[in-house]
């Protein structure tokens, strides 16, 4: 079967909060735009991946109390397709809070929280995903997403110290050097995907406990 056929079952874990959270989403948006200042943009950029990966361990909790990985052991799906539907869950919910902080940039005319939002909060989802999924298909939810939050919030608070100026290279990077960028997130998701696979399949064989 096609990978894309497990996401309805992820859209639904989506769609029991969805609404509630879209709306919370906007709402702190909107508050991180009337902040408008460098700080509530790094809590903004901060916040998108949080909430993209917490819809997605939410996803593998729902998994773990509905032992839906036993069932699928039985089918034909490839462990592979099962781990790329985590991933691809993980981008649809950032589209949806892109989408939300768009609508909360614009009822606040603020275009700093829309650049903030098309670029440098994606690119960190995508780093903070990469290694979160791995992590937590070797180690397990907890530790895994543990770990995971303590090295990325180590270097946004180092970031965050400094005068800005990596917030704002990639912020106003030109279009070469973000096609530059988005060469590297493939290549970083790739890798990621691949280990997640790897550790996936061990995990559902027993090997790490």
């Amino acid at each position: 079967g096609s990978w894309g056929a497990l996401l309805p079952k992820e859209l639904s874990v989506l769609g029991r909060t969805g609404g509630q959270t879209s709306a919370l989403w906007v709402v702190l948006a909107a508050l991180f735009a009337w902040i408008g200042d460098k700080r509530a943009a790094w809590l903004y950029c901060c916040n998108v991946p949080i909430f993209s990966i917490s819809f997605s361990l939410n996803s593998l909790d729902v998994d773990a109390r509905c032992r839906w990985d036993d069932w699928l052991a039985v089918t034909p799906m490839e462990p592979w397709k099962i781990v790329l539907s985590k991933y691809a869950f993980t981008g649809e919910v950032l589209l949806l809070l892109s989408v939300c902080g768009v609508l909360a940039g614009r009822l606040t005319a603020s275009m700093e929280l829309e650049a903030v939002l098309v670029w440098p909060a994606a690119v960190l989802t995508v780093l903070m995903t990469g290694t979160n999924f791995p992590l937590v298909y070797r180690l397990g939810r907890l530790k895994g997403t543990l770990l995971s939050v303590a090295v990325w919030l180590s270097l946004l608070l180092l970031a965050m110290a400094g005068d800005g100026s990596a917030y704002r290279w990639v912020r106003d990077a030109s279009l070469p050097e973000r096609a530059g960028v988005g060469l590297l997130l493939a290549a970083w998701t790739a890798g990621s995907l691949w280990l997640s696979v790897r550790f996936y399949d061990r995990r559902r064989r027993g090997l790490y406990g």
